[in-house]
């Protein structure tokens, strides 16, 4: 069964090794600059099982991402497309969680074995090519993401800063304003495209090689 992208991309930082890294002695670097440059057009935020427990959120350069991830289209169809995409997760017991809120979380490269109980961010960066070719991304290591506010309504935004140092040795700062997702879109175990594949197809009727 295809799963989708997104939820993939914001938690492939989960199974990744710890590396190195050190903020105080970095440049800053704003996200328009640099390796991680690009124009946020997009910046959602969606939350994942159990209800409120795990929220991703995504910059993006691309438009209307909400639709095309209830589409069933995730990041791995687009083309020429750049995204920062953050994971929040906040643990009150090693083997619970509690839903996210507003609060400083803590960049580790992984959710995975946390040291302590905390609240934790993941943040990586997606590129891809013409053809839909993604680009090895760049993990966070270190620093924090701020959650000012967040309002899980139709209409409803999270807000918030963030300063991370990346595994390229890079450190960005910036802030963000996130539209709340209504995310729906639901694999069926027995098509892999929501309940309402052709047969050719595993997202909904929309050929899996195109690349939109």
């Amino acid at each position: 069964m295809r799963r989708m992208f997104w939820t993939l991309g914001a938690l492939a930082p989960l199974v990744v090794g710890a590396l190195p890294g050190c903020k105080s002695s970095l440049p800053t670097q704003p996200i328009s600059d640099a390796g991680l440059g690009f124009d946020v057009n997009d910046s959602i935020f969606i939350d994942f099982g159990p209800p409120d427990n795990l929220v991703g959120l995504l910059l993006s350069d691309h438009t209307g991402i909400c639709d095309l991830f209830n589409a069933g289209i995730g990041l791995d169809r687009l083309k020429d497309t750049n995204s920062l995409g953050f994971t929040f997760l906040n643990a009150v017991t090693t083997a619970t969680t509690a839903p996210v809120t507003q609060g400083t979380y803590n960049v580790t490269i992984s959710l995975l074995n946390l040291p302590r109980v905390d609240k934790w961010s993941t943040v990586y960066e997606y590129s891809s090519d013409s053809t839909c070719l993604a680009v090895n991304p760049p993990l966070g290591v270190s620093g924090t993401v701020t959650l000012s506010s967040i309002d899980r309504v139709d209409g409803g935004h999270a807000v918030g800063s963030y300063d991370v140092v990346f595994t390229t040795a890079q450190r960005v700062q910036g802030t963000f304003d996130a539209t709340w997702c209504p995310y729906s879109f639901v694999l069926d175990a027995g098509t892999g495209d929501g309940g309402v594949g052709d047969g050719g197809t595993d997202d909904g009727g929309v050929d899996a090689g195109l690349c939109f």
